[in-house]
Formats: C-alpha cells, structure tokens, sequence
C-alpha cells in the first residue's frame, strides 16, 4: 500500500474548522494510508520526497520553489483563498492543486499554472458525519428556519449578510435569527448541531465568499439550505446544480417561507420529500466530489512513484 504524506503548518491545523473532513472525506481512500506531519515553528521540517501540503493561505509558497529545486514532489491542497485573490504564481512549483473557493476566472487561471480540482472544504469538525437514521425528523424540528452566526459581516460577499439580515426581520416566527460575535466565535459544535438539526430550512448567506461552512454543516445535518444562485453551486466544475431553494434576491425570502410554511402545515409529505432529496442529494454529492479529488491525487501519486 502507497503512502500519502500530508503536511500542515501547526497553525493552519489548529485554525481550521474542517480538518475531520479533511482527513477522513477528502484525503481517505483504500489505495493509500495517511501519514500526517505537522510542521511547528522554529522546528526542522524533514520534507518527504513526495507529499501533499496544506495551506491555508500562502504559508508553503516561501518554500515551494526550493522544494521543487531539490526534486521534491509536490501537490497542494489550498483551503484559504475566500477572496479567490491570494497570488497563484507559487502554483508553479507544484504538480496539482486542490482548492475549494471556486470562481470561474479563478478557477481558468488556477488551471492555466497546473492541474487543478475543485473541492469542498466541508462541514465542521464535531458536526458530521451523519446518518440518516440519527437525524431528527423534519414533523419534529421545532423552527421552520434559523440562522446562526455572525449576521453583521461587513465584509461579507455582495454585502449578503446585510441584506440577509433585512429579509430575516420581515420573517418573523418563520426564521429565528440567533447573532453571533464573529467567525468562529459562537456556539460550541454540540450546542450549534442541536440547534441547526432542530430547523427545517437553513438560509446560508455568503460570508467572505459565497461558499460557506454553514452550507456543508446544514446539508450533514439533514437541513433544506436556501441561498443564491452562486457560480460554485451551479457550474459543471464545482457541484454542478442544486436541488434546493435558490433566490434571486434574499428580499424574496419571507415570502419563500410563508409559503413553506403553508406547506408544512397543509402539505407536510413535499417538504419530508424535498429533505429527502436535498439529504441524499448530498450524501451521493460529497462522496462524488471527494472521490474526483482523490482520483487526480491517485493519477499524481502513480505518476511520481518512486520519487
């Protein structure tokens, strides 16, 4: 069996959110085992010949080239690029990128430099994965929708929060909004999953992209997302088309919902239906996207054997 060497910054690995569907979704697979480093500060960093490193936004680029120039083989998983805006120059250095955060420019320029596969970055460590079986029923889930996070981003997308925010005042009882202080800085995985399973729909409006961890972790959790029609949801690259609720505008969202609350009171098997869908949509989807990923890493690894 091939070894996969995956190599992080501490920092990154201690930062990021998703590191579970890292490891265990996108990177596992039979044909290899993972052999993961961490690379601390101040510390020697003894590079295998082969590997894949993981960057968050450009903390490897400083060492890329001079990997390269000593006959090392590498693949990049770049997780950070929310603005689609950090420098790709360094992708040079590398033999294939691995990158959630799509546009269809960056994702042309991404793969005019190097192999390139569009991955999701995945739904938070101590949120999945889930079964259908442990999921609460949609008749039992208490609020028709809710959000939970940090509503006043202003540097959000399109200023989405902001117009999120308006729209989910005029919802009344029919979106319960709990703010929260900022990323990361609201409620402990346990508490956030009860909450988010207890909701039918989960309206997920873009933060500093489009692409969200509120998407992945309301789809594991077996809730309806509502967004907008964003190039990542939509283009054949990426997920390549939705079953869920798409707005041209978040102005449209209280009357979304009025009438998914007509429905869940007068027709409540099209709304057990539609989660249904979404729920085995995406178990089929993320399965799907990570064997695409593993699938370029398997062609890479078979290429560099015996580097």
């Amino acid at each position: 069996m091939q070894t996969l060497d995956v190599a992080w910054n501490a920092r990154t690995l201690n930062y990021v959110l998703e590191s579970h569907f890292v490891h265990d979704t996108l990177l596992a697979d039979p044909r290899w085992r993972l052999s993961v480093q961490v690379a601390h500060e101040g510390q020697p960093f003894l590079a295998p010949p082969r590997m894949l490193l993981v960057s968050l936004r450009d903390e490897w680029w400083g060492q890329l080239e001079r990997l390269k120039q000593r006959g090392h083989r590498v693949a990049l998983l770049h997780l950070g690029d929310e603005h689609c805006s950090d420098a790709r120059d360094a992708y040079a250095h590398v033999e294939l990128v691995l990158r959630p955060y799509y546009t269809p420019e960056a994702h042309a320029d991404a793969l005019s430099r190097v192999p390139t596969v569009w991955v999701p970055f995945g739904y938070r460590t101590g949120i999945g994965p889930r079964r259908a079986d442990s999921l609460k029923p949609v008749a039992l889930r208490r609020n028709l929708a809710a959000f939970i996070g940090w509503l006043d981003n202003g540097a959000a997308h399109g200023n989405e929060r902001a117009d999120f925010a308006a729209a989910g005042a005029e919802c009344g009882g029919d979106c319960v909004l709990y703010a929260t202080a900022g990323f990361s800085r609201g409620w402990q995985p346990g508490m956030y999953a009860a909450m988010m399973e207890d909701c039918v729909f989960a309206p997920c409006p873009a933060g500093n992209a489009p692409e969200t961890l509120r998407l992945y972790d309301a789809l594991e959790l077996g809730c309806i997302p509502i967004s907008r029609p964003h190039a990542f949801l939509l283009d054949a690259a990426a997920m390549g088309g939705v079953p869920f609720p798409l707005l041209d505008d978040w102005s449209e969202l209280p009357a979304m919902l009025a009438e998914f609350r007509r429905q869940r009171a007068e027709e409540p098997a099209r709304i057990e239906a539609l989660q249904r869908e979404v729920y085995q949509w995406w178990q089929a989807k993320k399965r799907e996207l990570a064997a695409r990923g593993r699938q370029a890493l398997a062609q890479w690894l078979a290429a560099t054997e015996g580097a």
